[in-house]
């Protein structure tokens, strides 16, 4: 795996922000690595900038969107500019307009606003830290290492105080050392981190980003004493052990992941959050059993429940257990409606019953969620039901894009190799049943479409 999409499942997401000067709407101004998030199967979004306001100020970031949501860009431009007036210590107000539209999806919009913004001579170094930020955001680490460099070689605006200089240089080394992380360049990414970290031993983003180059690196003491650090810094963090399993779990070292995932069980810190994120572990190792059991002891807060219930269900599922693990999708769909994830997993499950309503609700929810939601999950649920209706062919064309775009999981391949049997194609199901015997990974499914004879992996 890569170490950007390992980064990506770990939770190394960022945030982008800005500060308004004192007296006005307080932001963050620069980059923030997150925190490395304990379960993979909760993701942040390294996809996406959002701002991220001062307790004390809703109410002013409020009134800028919601001239934004009328259409009202000069309006806004106006309000910000008036908010930024008094403190030199301040972003430019077309920077925090940019950063705005781009919070609310407005990209083509954020992206003319600084290319406009970015013609003026004066505004190099605003300009090319926010591309910098931009370029991050999305993936494209070559464009962002060029603007992080253009940026280090202009001057910064006259108007920041002496204090606020070095606080936005500090900022531009934790998002070049953040960039060198991604681009795989693990020694000079740890090198940056160390720099910052003598610095600022309490930052928190410098200590995870220090303890994920040391992983992988190798130097597993430093990567867990900059872990401990942080749990002893923050009590909001999660124990160091889970992130140590996280990282082993994103390399597929399954030994050293269960040893640290234990191991921070024992801390008998954060339980509930180890359990969860243990469990999820244990059914992607196709383990549902141990899975399952670890979830029914210990308590759980209400933001936890749901996702207890969902690993549940899943290690039901697994089990072949359709309709529990259905009437435990059931109640998570109706407490969130509009988590895909839920209404997928049963869907799945329906479609096992011998209940043609229940079938016939598996084919609703699977063909609204495909619609809404396009990707790998919700089309391969789509293609199996097809299947499983007796659809053959519908279902092979609807599995084609699926196969295209290369995301192919274990089941997914199941699938296919069931429905090219269905279609008459017994060479070309056996040898793909064959890889997906031979495969390892999670897999809900048997080596046919029974639960009794999966040859777990």
């Amino acid at each position: 795996m890569q170490l950007g999409l390992i980064c990506a499942r770990l939770g190394l997401g960022q945030v982008e922000s800005v500060f308004w000067g004192r007296g006005g709407i307080l932001l963050k101004h620069f980059l923030t690595v997150l925190l490395l998030l304990s379960q993979l199967s909760t993701l942040a979004n390294a996809d996406v900038i959002r701002l991220q306001a001062d307790e004390s100020t809703p109410r002013d970031l409020d009134t800028a969107k919601a001239m934004l949501a009328r259409g009202d860009l000069a309006g806004c431009r106006k309000f910000l500019a008036a908010g930024a007036k008094g403190d030199p210590d301040n972003a430019h107000p077309d920077v925090v307009l940019a950063s705005l539209l781009l919070s609310v999806g407005e990209i083509s919009k954020s992206k003319r606003v600084l290319h406009t913004f970015a013609l003026d001579a004066g505004n190099q170094f605003e300009a090319h830290f926010a591309y910098a930020r931009l370029a991050v955001a999305n993936g494209r680490w070559f464009d962002a290492l060029a603007h992080t460099q253009a940026a280090k070689n202009s001057k910064l605006p006259t108007r920041w105080s002496t204090e606020y200089r070095h606080a936005t240089q500090v900022e531009l080394e934790r998002l070049v050392a953040l960039i060198a992380l991604e681009r795989g360049d693990l020694n000079e990414a740890r090198r940056l981190y160390e720099h910052l970290a003598r610095n600022d031993p309490s930052d928190l983003a410098t200590l995870n980003g220090l303890g994920v180059a040391a992983f992988h690196t190798h130097d597993f003491k430093i990567a867990t004493a900059a872990f401990k650090r942080m749990a002893d810094i923050s009590s909001d963090s999660e124990p160091y052990q889970l992130r140590m399993a996280s990282l082993f779990r994103a390399v597929g070292d399954a030994a050293k992941a269960e040893e640290w995932y234990r191991a921070a069980i024992q801390s008998g810190r954060s339980q509930a959050v180890c359990r969860i994120a243990f469990a999820d572990w244990l059914i992607s190792q196709n383990r549902p059993e141990d899975g399952g059991r670890l979830l029914t002891v210990g308590e759980y807060g209400r933001d936890e429940v749901n996702l207890r219930d969902f690993h549940i269900g899943r290690s039901k599922r697994m089990l072949g257990r359709y309709a529990e693990a259905a009437t435990i999708f059931s109640r998570l769909t109706r407490n969130e409606p509009n988590n895909v994830q839920y209404s997928n997993q049963l869907a799945l499950a329906l479609i096992e019953s011998h209940d043609e309503a229940k079938r016939a609700r598996a084919m609703q929810i699977a063909a609204a969620n495909a619609s809404n939601s396009p990707n790998a999950d919700t089309l391969s649920t789509l293609a199996w039901i097809q299947f499983r209706l007796g659809d053959a062919l519908l279902a092979e064309k609807t599995l084609n894009p699926v196969l295209a775009s290369g995301n192919v999981s274990r089941d997914t391949a199941h699938f296919l190799a069931e429905i090219k049997r269905g279609l008459g194609q017994q060479a070309e199901a056996d040898r793909i049943a064959q890889l997906v015997a031979a495969a390892s990974g999670p897999t809900f499914y048997r080596s046919g479409t029974s639960a009794e004879n999966l040859n777990a992996k």
